[in-house]
């Protein structure tokens, strides 16, 4: 079966790892073979260290010709689409190629969710129910939470659920803190206005200074924008978080950074499907304080694998990470626990097996 992937390739970040896990099993398999086109020039090829091994074809400038003539060159079987927009250039593409390939659409979280702005919000939504309706594509959903927070895919005929999943970690956290030990928390993904990191940063500024004079975030990514950098940087030096928060810049090696930490922190304010980045602080056994927004508490129970927050609520943060700065027992038993759940649940066997059922059957 040959599989084109039609991707944004801009940036590096939980949906660019569901599709770097998908092309990499693809790759593995016997029966399957994949291409990829990129919508936006960018860094996925060279980050997710597949630019040796596959064929990547660059549409950008005339787009909707440029896949076009990238579909009458591959002739695939099945065309996955990851955003409203590459679902929109994948609709004209096929039509006028007159393609027989099957499309298959991964909603990674809510179009009408995905920035500040509502009217782009609603321009994707509109682009992506348009596309859906006129193609009739297989919806892949990464959670319940983002079909039925997608304001229709929940009355669609063609939608299956299939949870992100990652390679196990052989990193693992070291649950022995001593007491003079700094008290380690770390957040990763594309630092930008829904992630809550301004949030994160105002919760710290809320701790007991005994405990805020022995805490340290570690922050791995990069800034979507440089208005929100200065931003986030100008409210680190008005809080004097000069000395706790330190930004590491991007790491691809996500795991191994998270279990140099003792919490993780999932601060997010919306629009959240089912990020990766949960699913890896698991892998690792870490704690993990997380805002109950999205496909989140579809994975966590609070206090059982983690603690869970109300969203946009700097108190609240607060308080759960000075619970688990006093409690390192509750640390490692939700951390345990944690890691348990990612093994038996979010593989990435369990997560290539399914999306590969949709594109061999279209469900």
């Amino acid at each position: 079966m040959k599989i084109l992937m039609v991707i944004n390739g801009e940036y590096y970040a939980g949906a660019e790892r569901v599709q770097e896990s998908l092309l990499r099993g693809i790759i593995n398999s016997d029966h399957h073979k994949a291409w990829v086109a990129i919508y936006k020039n960018g860094i996925f090829p060279e980050t997710s260290g597949l630019s040796d091994t596959l064929k990547f074809y660059s549409i950008k400038g005339f787009r909707v010709f440029r896949l076009r003539g990238v579909i009458n060159k591959v002739k695939p079987d099945v065309i996955n689409c990851h955003s409203p927009m590459t679902l929109l250039l994948t609709l004209a593409a096929v039509f006028l190629s007159l393609s027989p390939a099957r499309v298959v659409y991964h909603v990674h979280s809510p179009a009408r969710e995905d920035t500040e702005s509502r009217i782009k919000n609603m321009v994707k939504y509109c682009i992506e129910k348009l596309s859906i309706r006129v193609l009739s594509p297989a919806v892949v959903g990464v959670s319940q939470s983002v079909i039925k927070r997608s304001g229709y895919l929940d009355t669609y005929s063609d939608v299956t659920v299939v949870a992100n999943g990652i390679y196990d970690s052989v990193d693992r956290v070291s649950y022995n803190r001593s007491e003079d030990e700094l008290f380690k928390l770390s957040f990763a993904g594309l630092i930008r206005p829904r992630k809550g990191f301004d949030i994160l940063l105002s919760a710290l500024s809320l701790l007991p200074s005994d405990i805020k004079s022995r805490i340290r975030l570690s922050v791995y990514g990069e800034f979507d924008s440089d208005s929100y950098k200065e931003m986030i940087l100008a409210k680190v030096r008005s809080d004097e978080l000069d000395n706790i928060v330190c930004f590491k810049g991007f790491d691809k090696n996500i795991p191994r950074k998270i279990s140099e930490s003792h919490v993780f922190v999932i601060p997010s304010l919306y629009g959240e499907g089912l990020p990766m980045v949960l699913l890896e602080a698991m892998s690792v056994g870490s704690a993990i304080v997380a805002s109950e927004v999205g496909g989140i508490d579809e994975v966590l129970v609070d206090g059982k694998n983690g603690l869970l927050v109300q969203p946009a609520n700097p108190l609240a943060l607060s308080a759960a990470i000075e619970k688990l700065f006093v409690n390192p027992s509750l640390c490692e038993k939700i951390g345990k626990r944690a890691l348990l759940d990612q093994q038996e649940a979010y593989s990435v066997d369990s997560m290539l097996a399914q999306t590969f059922k949709v594109f061999e059957n279209g469900r």
